[in-house]
């Protein structure tokens, strides 16, 4: 079992020359509504398509989940990846970066008490100049710290 924070939609990069067809954005809308999700929230009391709510306790809640799923828990908002972060839960980041620059805003993770050692696992570029970096988190629970890679194992990003 594997903790995933995610900053975009697994397919929207990949699918993005799709996103304009009908059906594409059906099929996508389909699949999202069907899956499984769990809604962190100290102020919502219901929600639809297949969202189950937490609110008090929910870094312990979340903690319990690996034990009954399957497969990779994605994980989206800058609140709950930091808290689950700060418990050394999250096994893998996976960020997408556009190049926009929107001169403000939120910073990807709230404020850490301690540095966050990543190891590059994957690099993707995506048309329009998007990219997709995936990082193995060190000290995840369950899980031996993450031994950074040398120089000669880390691709090295193209010259921008």
């Amino acid at each position: 079992m594997r903790w995933r924070a995610r900053c975009a939609r697994p397919r929207c990069c990949a699918g993005l020359a799709d996103w304009g067809r009908a059906d594409f954005r059906r099929e996508y809308g389909e699949v999202w509504t069907a899956a499984p999700k769990i809604l962190v929230s100290r102020t919502r009391t219901s929600a639809e398509h297949n969202t189950r709510i937490i609110g008090d306790d929910a870094i312990n809640q979340l903690a319990e989940l690996p034990a009954g799923t399957d497969g990779d828990i994605g994980v989206g908002g800058a609140t709950i990846a930091t808290q689950l972060l700060r418990a050394h839960l999250l096994d893998e980041l996976l960020l997408f970066t556009h190049p926009v620059a929107l001169g403000e805003g939120r910073p990807l993770f709230d404020e850490l008490d301690e540095p966050v050692v990543c190891d590059l696992v994957e690099q993707r570029s995506f048309d329009w100049g998007v990219t997709m970096h995936r990082y193995s988190v060190g000290g995840a629970a369950g899980h031996e710290g993450v031994t950074p890679a040398s120089d000669a194992s880390v691709a090295t990003p193209p010259d921008c």
